[in-house]
């Protein structure tokens, strides 16, 4: 839906820093994304509650991203307003519970994922070295229950703020969130509906920092041996089914290096599929189904894409 000049001039009043008429592939790991009519960052609660209330009385389809990390964007125009959370920051801070005896981390949604597991190590904080490496924003990470083999950020999560679609204010506790492999939900809240991580709490445990330090450069030099992080990607395209790997099931199939398009499967990791040369969207959609297709036919396993699909043209994709 094209905004009204209204709808164009409350927003440009009301949130500080917006663009218009901007491209998303900028602001993709993927560097792929149509053109939107409206980009926000909102750098507080209150401006996200004020866009989001406005958003939801005017009927404006909006969508959220972080950092733009595990996302494929459609090209054409974007409907209604983008929201990205990127701005959405302030500092972390720590404070002992009494209750647990471990330690809380509070934390903005928009604070980067790297940035967190550097704080708990220099803090001598236990657990996120799990999440070592993993790209994007907190919010982002816990919107998708981001982890390794090693662990995933729900582990540690104990309380979250979210923004309803109505622009509402609500916290929910660690008994009140539903974690699985790549998926997270809250009880009473449908998932589809756009919902806006604000705000984290995490409880951790004490530990050595100078062990924390060692074991994250070694996890950080094994990620760099085998993952293809040099290029534009949007880290592992595939979950992992049950008793498998996704990767190791396509690098079986065959599939490494196979092209369509600018889309690429990673010589280096095969559930990596890269933008190596001007991949549009469509390439990437067309490329994934290529690769469930013959991994059905091989083994009869169906892969199930761990990236999420935005934008006007994704609702047809037949990956979602």
């Amino acid at each position: 839906m094209a905004l009204s000049a209204t709808t164009k001039k409350w927003i440009t009043t009301h949130i500080k820093e917006i663009q218009l008429d901007t491209k998303l592939d900028a602001y993709t790991s993927l560097k792929i994304g149509g053109k939107a009519e409206i980009i926000t960052f909102p750098v507080t609660i209150e401006e996200i509650e004020q866009l989001v209330i406005y958003c939801w009385k005017k009927k404006i389809p909006y969508i959220v991203i972080g950092g733009g990390t595990n996302v494929l964007i459609f090209g054409g125009d974007i409907s209604g307003v983008v929201i990205f959370t990127t701005r959405l920051i302030s500092p972390i801070t720590v404070e002992a519970d009494s209750e647990t005896n471990k330690t809380r981390v509070t934390v903005s949604a928009g604070v980067s994922l790297q940035k967190l597991c550097r704080f708990a190590i220099r803090q001598g904080l236990c657990g996120f070295n799990s999440l070592i490496g993993i790209p994007g924003t907190v919010g982002g990470a816990i919107y998708t229950n981001a982890g390794t083999q090693k662990g995933s950020i729900g582990d540690f999560l104990h309380e979250i703020t979210v923004i309803t679609k109505e622009g509402k204010r609500r916290f929910f506790k660690k008994n009140q969130m539903v974690f699985e492999y790549r998926h997270f939900s809250l009880h009473g809240i449908q998932m589809k509906e756009p919902i806006i991580i604000a705000k984290a709490i995490f409880l951790l445990s004490k530990g050595n920092e100078a062990k924390l330090k060692k074991e994250a450069e070694k996890l950080l030099i094994n990620r760099k041996h085998t993952q293809p992080l040099r290029t534009k990607n949007a880290g592992c395209f595939f979950k992992n089914p049950p008793l498998h790997s996704a990767g190791e099931l396509i690098d079986k199939a065959g599939l490494k290096g196979l092209q369509v398009g600018g889309a690429m499967v990673s010589t280096k990791h095969a559930n990596f599929l890269i933008n190596h040369n001007g991949a549009t969207a469509e390439d990437m959609k067309m490329l994934a189904e290529r690769v469930q297709q013959v991994v059905k036919q091989k083994f009869g396993i169906e892969l199930k894409p761990e990236v999420r699909m935005l934008g006007d043209k994704a609702k047809t994709a037949k990956l979602l």
